[in-house]
């Protein structure tokens, strides 16, 4: 279904001109995000991955670009003050949001294009701050199961209780991979309950959304919920600062190891591989070239904390409506 667009970043120009110049000489903007920025490696900050990890997470402006990832697809219904932001940036929002068609696939593909980025260049950094990881390739690799996953649960979630309750199963849901037709529709069930109704196609604004109230339905977002803590300098409920903190890692490792379980069960078209082909190599020149073309959110901004919660009725847009907001 096709979208108004906005105009494309120069990021996306350089992919389309080709990078081979771009690959040598980029590097992280001086003006580096307040998302990043304002973190430091402390010995004493709970989670935070190894040293060398986290100061090229912030030159490279990583949180920025995570930021802006999530924001991006939440221009509709994110609120005003995100909008705002958003409005500053070359490309104000994705062409694919949250909870629309085709969104699956490009929310698992992207975190696993970072997840190879960072494996190879740090899978050998040792890590120090907890013992059940001896790498920062095993914080990579993540919660690789169910009961890894309560477990972690029981250790570091802020809201215990819930979590306890809702993700037996949620996880047995997820793990009905076969009961799902497509990438794109086991990434969109994983990542949000939005689902896109109706869509005007001359007007990204007049736009429709449903919730799937399943069992399961959005366990992404909900993750991050059940792990976030505001009180952190790398909160996982925080895309601007939370790629520095482990837990974010076993949240995205459990996923991706669901994912290939999907994989394993289902056999990709020659349409779907060249799908998948090409949204990891965009991504992974994304993270290669570390030229994100982001104006920088302020520190003090109230919507990132917000990214990973249910939809407020009163920050859609004019035009956009979001079941039981109706």
């Amino acid at each position: 279904m096709p979208f108004a667009r906005a105009c494309l970043a120069p990021l996306t120009v350089a992919l389309l001109m080709g990078t081979a110049s771009l690959l040598a000489g980029c590097g992280g903007s001086d003006d580096a995000s307040s998302q990043d920025s304002d973190v430091t490696a402390k010995g004493a900050v709970p989670h935070i991955v190894p040293k060398k990890v986290h100061a090229y997470l912030q030159e490279h402006q990583f949180g920025t670009y995570h930021l802006y990832f999530h924001s991006a697809r939440h221009y509709f219904i994110g609120g005003d003050e995100l909008r705002t932001w958003l409005d500053e940036q070359s490309e104000p929002y994705a062409e694919l949001q949250e909870g629309d068609p085709d969104g699956g696939i490009e929310f698992l593909t992207m975190h696993r294009a970072m997840i190879e980025h960072l494996r190879e260049k740090f899978g050998s950094e040792k890590v120090d701050n907890d013992k059940a990881y001896k790498t920062f390739d095993d914080v990579l690799d993540g919660w690789q199961t169910d009961e890894a996953v309560m477990k972690a649960i029981d250790t570091y979630a802020t809201s215990k209780s819930a979590a306890k309750a809702a993700f037996p199963d949620a996880a047995k849901r997820i793990g009905d991979v076969g009961s799902f037709e497509s990438e794109d529709e086991f990434g969109t069930f994983i990542q949000t309950r939005l689902r896109l109704g109706e869509a005007d196609p001359y007007d990204s604004f007049k736009r429709n959304y449903d919730r799937d109230q399943s069992v399961g339905a959005g366990i992404h977002n909900t993750m991050h919920g059940w792990f976030a803590d505001s009180s952190s300098p790398v909160d996982v409920g925080d895309p601007g600062t939370n790629l520095s903190n482990e837990i974010f890692w076993g949240i995205h490792g459990w996923i991706d190891a669901k994912w290939r379980a999907f994989e394993a069960a289902h056999e990709r078209t020659e349409a779907q591989q060249q799908t998948y082909d090409d949204l990891m190599e965009k991504f992974g020149l994304h993270f290669q070239i570390h030229s994100h073309d982001v104006v920088p959110a302020d520190k003090d901004n109230d919507f990132a904390k917000k990214t990973f919660g249910e939809v407020q009725c009163d920050d859609l847009a004019e035009g956009t409506t979001v079941e039981d907001c109706r």
